[in-house]
């Protein structure tokens, strides 16, 4: 890994801290890195992964755990998410709240080793000494034993290998030289004791009179009750929205994948998210169907109803005459149905836009451009509406076309282009076969045209998914978005 040859090169007083035994896995991107770094070499540390194209990111609990940092990168190769978990201090506790300092940087610091030279790691005894004291301080409250519980196979596995290799003389020697903490040795004794004999309640009980005898506490208790209880509520709001609480500390690039029919924009969509989501909060959103809003829900049970008894009022069947360039009369219900999906779009990409700014990665299936080379934007062209005879209905479209007029347009865009053989292929493939198939060669024909009126925008992308497979695409969109924030 080019960060961290980077760093040994220029010197940088740092190691990987904990968990050195899933340390392979970490390397491949399955794990986050914890690197402790002295507090002296952290900006050359952070200037070194900024190059390196790492990205800082942020928790809702970031303000309340100063001391601590996120570096995040997409590696194309694996198709994973690198973590780059940064520690100026030996910061640890529960999951919400990272309240006890343990003051073991110096010791773990001062004895290190290169492993497998390539990244710096502790002394095995030194090491052992802050898994058992972080392993006391995580002891408080039933949810945080309840926690433990579920990860007392992976703790004791550890514990183990820990016992066959360290030299116990050693670590005996390290206790006691910290003259100011005389407690240490018998809260050692006594954990090592309780997890030989896998003791859980009484190892439960020890860590709380540890806590209480060491008090190494960061925040006060009402401080540490507030914090908590935050967490707790944000977490719970996250997992009700399913939403990674993980953010970017600055407003994100709105992303669009548009394309014509068979392109590959909802599966690219969500393969994306679904490579981002486990570490990032990440949004999707099929822009050319949003959610009804609560106003016209009631109307959508009657579409297919309309559908069956209206068969040429249907909106395909009005738009493929229209994009193939014959001027019709459109009914009042077809006109209604159209202002109803401008509203509902509107109102789903001001969300979309709020997400942005709270610093949320939002991914858009389609958007609607206001370009006649696409279906998303506005149905009813200049020509359309000076066809129409009513004034009440040309009233209306010109409302419509003058709402998709308001829609900003997106941070940054890519264009899915495929051959008219490979979409209808695809589309049997899906069994969606087209009855009109003169239709879809005609909408491949003006989407041709798409790239010209975007031609040398920075912001726009041009991807043949014909050429490049699902992997390919998916690596490329997400290392264009992270080199955009």
């Amino acid at each position: 890994m080019e960060v961290l040859s980077t760093s040994n090169h220029a010197k940088i007083n740092y190691c990987h801290w904990k968990s050195n035994n899933h340390l392979d896995s970490a390397l491949q991107g399955d794990d986050d890195l914890d690197v402790l770094v002295i507090p002296s070499d952290l900006p050359k540390l952070k200037s070194i992964l900024l190059q390196n194209e790492f990205i800082e990111m942020y928790t809702p609990m970031s303000r309340y755990q100063p001391g601590i940092y996120h570096f995040y990168k997409f590696d194309t190769e694996s198709s994973k998410i690198i973590h780059f978990h940064l520690f100026v201090d030996l910061i640890t506790g529960n999951g919400l709240v990272k309240n006890f300092h343990l003051p073991f940087r110096d010791m773990l610091l001062k004895e290190t080793c290169l492993y497998k030279n390539l990244i710096v790691i502790p002394s095995l005894e030194t090491e052992f000494i802050v898994f058992i004291f972080r392993l006391l301080s995580k002891q408080g409250n039933l949810f945080d034993f309840q926690k433990f519980l579920k990860e007392k196979k992976q703790i004791v596995d550890e514990f183990k290998t820990f016992i066959k290799h360290i030299n116990c003389k050693k670590v005996l020697v390290l206790l006691q030289s910290h003259n100011a903490n005389e407690f240490l040795v018998p809260f050692y004794h006594q954990a090592v004791q309780y997890l030989k004999a896998k003791s859980w309640i009484k190892l439960f009980v020890l860590g709380i009179k540890f806590k209480q005898t060491a008090n190494w506490y960061r925040y006060s208790y009402f401080v540490a009750v507030y914090i908590e209880m935050k967490g707790i509520f944000r977490y719970l709001y996250c997992k009700l929205r399913k939403e990674k609480a993980v953010h970017f500390g600055s407003p994100t690039p709105i992303v669009a994948l548009i394309g014509g029919p068979a392109s590959g924009k909802t599966t690219l969509t969500k393969n994306i998210k679904k490579i981002l989501c486990p570490y990032l909060g990440v949004h999707y959103f099929h822009v050319g169907k949003p959610e009804a809003s609560w106003m016209f829900c009631w109307l959508r049970l009657f579409l297919p109803l309309m559908r069956k008894m209206l068969p040429h009022h249907t909106s395909t069947c009005i738009e493929k005459t229209q994009q193939l360039g014959t001027l019709v009369k459109v009914s009042y219900l077809h006109i209604f149905r159209k202002l109803i999906l401008a509203y509902e779009r509107k109102k789903l990409i001001t969300k979309i836009f709020q997400k942005s700014i709270s610093g949320s990665l939002c991914l858009c299936d389609r958007y609607p451009l206001n370009s006649k080379f696409l279906t998303d934007g506005s149905t009813f062209s200049d020509h359309d509406i000076a066809f129409e005879r009513s004034n009440f209905k040309r009233m209306l479209m010109r409302m419509e076309k003058r709402i998709y007029q308001t829609f900003p347009k997106p941070n940054l865009i890519f264009f899915l282009k495929v051959s008219p053989k490979v979409a209808l292929l695809r589309n049997s493939i899906r069994l969606q076969s087209y009855k009109d198939e003169a239709y879809l060669l005609f909408r491949h024909k003006l989407l041709c045209e798409i790239e010209k009126s975007y031609d040398g925008d920075s912001s726009f992308y041009t991807i043949d998914t014909e050429a490049m497979d699902e992997t390919h695409c998916s690596n490329f969109i997400i290392s264009s978005i992270l080199r955009n924030i």
